[in-house]
C-alpha cells in the first residue's frame, strides 16, 4: 500500500511513502503522519492511499500521529480548491493549517470540552421573517441547499444570522459565519455572545501565531460549535457542519489577491455546505450577479426580506460635473458641506482613488472611449498618443479634441484623497480635516474614525468599514465615476454597489443627505442605486453581460506570465497563445503587456481565456500545462 502526502509548510506537490504493514489499516485520508523529506523529520496529511505506484522507489512513513486529523468534508474540500484553483497542496495546507499546529496540541490535554448547545432568548421581540422560517425548514432536513438572502436593507441581519443558528445548534450542528473584514468582527461578536453563551470561536488572519493554533486547536476539538471569520474560516475543522453563512456575499474582500491561488471564500462556502450535507446562505443587499442569477435559475434558492419604509430620495442627490465650473467640489457638494459644519454635524467625503488610472474623460461632455469589441474603457498608453484595450489587443490613435463635442478640456487621472483634502483647505480654511487612505491609515493606527473626527474625514473605503454613521451630517461620494469606468466588465455592478450600500447605510439617520458627484447621471449603474433599484438594475447589467459573453454567461481565467528577460517572456507568451489557440470551446484575449506586479519583474503579459458556463480551466487544462523556467506565472480563476 501506498499513501500520496501533502507537506504542510512547503510549496511541494503530494509526494509518495510506503505505508508499512503496521500501520495498512489505520492509515487513511485526512491522517497526520510523519515522513522524511531531504534527510529531516516532517509532518505530512495523507491525501489519498492506492494500491500501486509507477515509482521504483518510495520510502516509507514513519509514524501515524493522528488517523483522523482532518475531517472528511474538509479534505474534499482541500482536494477541490487545490484543483480548481491550480494550487499546490502545499500552498492549500499552508493556508488550512497554522504553523507547528501539531507541537502545540502535544502540549496540551488533548481532550476537548464538551458543547454547550444552549441559547439565550432574545432581549426584544423579533418579528420572524418568511425567508427566515423557508431556511429553517431546509436545515431540519439535514440535506445540502444554498440560500440567496437578499436583504435590501441589511434589515436586522444579526438577529437573523442569530435565529438560523440557534436552529442549527437545536440540531446538534456547527456552523461558520463568514464576514469580509476583520474590522467587522468584534460587533458580530458582541451581539452573539449575549446569546450564544461560550460557543463561539474568532478565527482570521489578524490572530497571533500562537492564537491560530489555540483556536484551531479548540475547534478541531469540538470545544466550539460556532466559527466566525475572514475567508480563511471556511478552512476551519469544525465537525458535523450543519450550517455556513456568507455575509455580504457581494464583497469583493472575499476573493484572495494576495496569495499564489486567488480563491473565493463565497464559492467555497457553497462547495463546502454541498460537501457536508449543509445549508450555505449566501446574504446580501446586493448580491454578485452570479449568485443572483444563480438563483433564478433554480441552483439555488432566493428568499427576500421585505423593504423599509424608509424614504431617502429626497435627500440623495445626483451633481451632474458636466456643469461644474469646478473639478472637485461642486457649488452644491460646497453649500451642503457649509450647512452640515453650521449644525456641527460631521461630513464624510469618500472616493476610491484606485479608480480611473489612464481612462481619459472629457469634461465638457463626459464621453469616455471605449473598446468597440469589448465595451471597457481604453486606456491612454504610456507613450501619450495611443489608447489601448487591456483585454483584447485594439488599439486606436489618441484624440485631441473631443469625437462627441469636440471640446478638448479632459480629464487625464483620477482624484486622490490628498487633492480633496487640498480643496477643502482652500474653501474652508477652519474646518478640521480627516483624511484616511492606506498610506495615512499606517500613520494614525485608528479604531474608529468618528472618534477622531469634528469636521470633515476625507477617505477611500478604508475609512467607512466601522463608520457610525447616525453622526453625519453629509455624506459625499466625490467621484462616483472612479469605479464606473475602469477597464473591468464588473465595473457597473461594483460601482451600483458602492453607491448601495453608502445609501442604505445613510438612510436611518434622517439628518444625513447624500450628494452623488458624477460625469454620468444617466448611466444606469448610477441612478439606478440612487432609486435603489436593484431588480431593474440586475436585469440591464445581465441583458449587456449576455451580448457580451461575460459570467454569468462564461467562466473567466486570467494568466499572467513575468520575467526580468525580456526575449523569454515574448518567447513564452507566443508559445503559451499558441498553445491556447488550439483548446476548442475556449475563447482567448490577448496576450497583453501589463505593468508587472512585482519590481524584479520588468516584463509581463497577460490572456484572459472565456470558457463555457459550468466549465474550468481544470477541465481543458493542468498545471503541468504551465511549468516554465526563468518565468513567474499566475493563474487567477474568476478573477475580480
Amino acid at each position: 500500500m501506498f499513501a500520496e502526502i501533502a507537506i504542510p509548510n512547503t510549496t511541494l506537490d503530494v509526494l509518495t511513502y510506503t505505508i508499512p504493514d503496521n500501520l495498512a489499516s489505520d492509515i487513511r485520508p485526512g491522517s497526520l503522519v510523519k515522513v522524511e523529506l531531504k534527510k529531516k523529520k516532517s509532518f505530512g496529511i495523507v491525501i489519498k492511499t492506492t494500491k500501486t505506484t509507477p515509482l521504483s522507489y518510495t520510502k516509507n512513513i514513519l509514524e501515524l500521529l493522528e488517523i483522523n486529523f482532518i475531517p472528511d468534508d474538509l479534505l474534499q474540500l482541500l482536494s477541490w480548491t487545490q484543483k480548481y484553483y491550480f494550487a499546490n497542496w502545499g500552498q492549500v495546507l499552508n493556508l488550512a493549517i497554522p504553523k507547528n499546529v501539531y507541537q502545540y496540541m502535544q502540549n496540551v490535554n488533548s481532550a476537548g470540552d464538551e458543547i454547550d448547545y444552549s441559547t439565550k432568548p432574545p432581549t426584544y421581540e423579533f418579528s420572524e421573517f418568511p425567508a427566515v422560517r423557508k431556511i429553517i425548514s431546509s436545515l431540519k432536513e439535514h440535506q445540502y441547499k444554498t440560500f440567496v438572502l437578499f436583504n435590501p436593507d441589511n434589515k436586522e441581519s444579526a438577529e437573523i444570522y442569530l435565529r438560523l443558528i440557534e436552529e442549527s445548534l437545536r440540531l446538534n450542528k456547527s456552523t461558520i459565519i463568514l464576514v469580509p473584514e476583520i474590522i467587522l468582527t468584534p460587533k458580530f461578536i458582541v451581539r452573539f455572545k449575549e446569546r450564544l453563551v461560550d460557543n463561539l470561536l474568532c478565527l482570521h488572519s489578524g490572530l497571533k501565531l500562537s492564537e491560530r493554533k489555540q483556536t484551531w486547536y479548540k475547534i478541531r476539538n469540538r470545544a466550539c460549535s460556532i466559527v466566525l471569520g475572514t475567508r480563511s474560516a471556511i478552512f476551519a475543522p469544525v465537525n458535523n457542519l450543519g450550517l455556513v453563512i456568507v455575509d455580504a456575499e457581494h464583497d469583493l474582500s472575499y476573493k484572495e489577491k494576495e496569495r499564489r491561488f486567488h480563491f473565493h471564500a463565497r464559492d467555497l462556502a457553497v462547495m463546502r455546505a454541498q460537501q457536508s450535507k449543509a445549508v450555505a446562505v449566501l446574504a446580501s443587499s446586493t448580491p454578485t450577479c452570479e449568485s443572483f442569477y444563480n438563483a433564478k435559475c433554480k441552483k439555488y434558492e432566493l428568499v427576500s426580506i421585505p423593504k423599509s419604509a424608509h424614504k431617502v430620495k429626497d435627500r440623495v442627490l445626483l451633481v451632474d460635473m458636466r456643469r461644474s465650473k469646478t473639478r472637485i467640489i461642486s457649488p452644491k457638494l460646497k453649500y451642503e458641506i457649509r450647512a452640515a459644519y453650521k449644525k456641527g454635524r460631521p461630513v464624510v467625503l469618500f472616493l476610491n482613488r484606485l479608480g480611473f488610472s489612464r481612462v481619459i474623460t472629457c469634461q465638457d461632455c463626459g464621453h469616455i472611449p471605449l473598446c468597440p469589441t469589448c465595451e471597457i474603457p481604453l486606456v491612454l498608453h504610456r507613450e501619450g498618443k495611443l489608447f489601448t484595450c487591456s483585454l483584447c489587443k485594439h488599439r486606436e490613435v489618441a484624440f485631441d479634441y473631443c469625437p462627441q463635442c469636440k471640446g478638448n478640456d479632459f480629464l487625464y487621472q483620477g482624484i486622490g484623497t490628498q487633492q480633496v483634502a487640498a480643496d477643502i483647505n482652500k474653501i474652508f480654511p477652519k474646518v478640521e480635516i480627516l483624511r484616511i487612505d492606506k498610506d495615512s491609515a499606517k500613520l494614525l493606527n485608528f479604531k474608529s474614525p468618528m472618534a477622531k473626527l469634528t469636521s470633515v474625514l476625507i477617505t477611500t473605503r478604508l475609512g467607512i468599514r466601522d463608520l457610525d454613521y447616525s453622526q453625519l451630517g453629509l455624506f459625499g461620494v466625490v467621484l462616483a465615476d472612479t469605479t464606473l469606468f475602469r477597464s473591468d466588465f464588473r465595473a457597473g455592478e461594483k460601482t451600483f454597489q458602492e453607491l448601495n450600500q453608502i445609501i442604505n447605510q445613510c438612510k436611518t439617520n434622517k439628518d444625513c443627505k447624500v450628494i452623488i458627484q458624477t460625469y454620468h447621471p444617466d448611466n444606469y449603474a448610477v441612478y439606478l442605486a440612487v432609486q435603489e433599484n436593484y431588480l431593474k438594475f440586475f436585469e440591464q447589467e445581465t441583458a449587456l453581460r449576455r451580448k457580451l459573453q461575460y459570467p454569468p454567461f462564461t467562466r473567466l481565467a486570467l494568466i499572467t506570465v513575468s520575467s526580468p528577460y525580456s526575449a523569454v517572456i515574448e518567447k513564452i507568451s507566443e508559445h503559451l497563445e499558441q498553445k491556447l489557440q488550439t483548446i476548442q470551446n475556449i475563447t482567448v484575449l490577448g496576450p497583453t503587456q501589463i505593468r508587472p506586479v512585482k519590481k524584479k519583474q520588468q516584463f509581463a503579459y497577460q490572456f484572459l481565456i472565456k470558457m463555457p458556463a459550468g466549465k474550468s480551466l481544470s477541465n481543458f487544462l493542468s498545471r503541468q500545462n504551465f511549468i516554465y523556467d526563468k518565468v513567474d506565472l499566475d493563474i487567477n480563476i474568476d478573477p475580480l
